[in-house]
């Protein structure tokens, strides 16, 4: 809408996963795509849908549940972490609205998915990377947009990236 806010109603598939942890089936006897995210950017001015680094450390405890029980089911906690804002040092600026989230880096240590996509952080020069692998980790800044392949490969239990992401609009 015209104040940046987002309605899954506008985008054909789009689900608000509401920071839950949610399961999606591709194809019938195919491995189920194991996928989580959260909203928002740290706060800088009080306005919606920006949060202090205790926040998000709350949203990601409430999504641990879910994410335990994936293990259980599924044998892995999370395939893909979807986020707004970037890991702190990973793809962020230096300046208060563009600064990652310093408690995304242990959870990403402990649940280990093979991607985080964010976006949140402009990529205007194509020196500045937009793909960078943090331990099991691989993070996209997927600002603009990205297109990628992945495939489950049954040997180690876990979805990979097929192609490198070819980014769509972006220069």
């Amino acid at each position: 809408d015209a104040m940046g806010h987002c309605s899954t109603l506008a985008y054909d598939g789009a689900y608000n996963t509401g920071g839950r942890a949610t399961t999606f089936h591709r194809m019938p006897g195919e491995p189920s795509l194991l996928l989580a995210g959260i909203e928002g950017s740290p706060r800088y001015n009080k306005g919606p849908h920006q949060y202090t680094e205790p926040e998000v450390e709350f949203r990601l405890l409430r999504m641990a549940p879910g994410l335990i029980l994936n293990r259980v089911r599924k044998g892995r906690y999370l395939d893909i972490f979807v986020t707004h804002a970037p890991p702190r040092g990973i793809h962020d600026l230096e300046d208060i609205a563009h600064k990652g989230f310093q408690s995304f880096l242990p959870f990403l240590k402990y649940f280990r998915p093979t991607l985080m996509l964010h976006g949140h952080t402009h990529r205007y020069d194509p020196t500045q990377p937009t793909r960078t692998q943090h331990n099991d980790t691989l993070i996209i800044n997927v600002y603009g947009h990205t297109r990628f392949d992945i495939r489950f490969s049954s040997e180690i239990r876990r979805w990979q990236l097929v192609t490198k992401p070819l980014a769509v609009g972006n220069p």
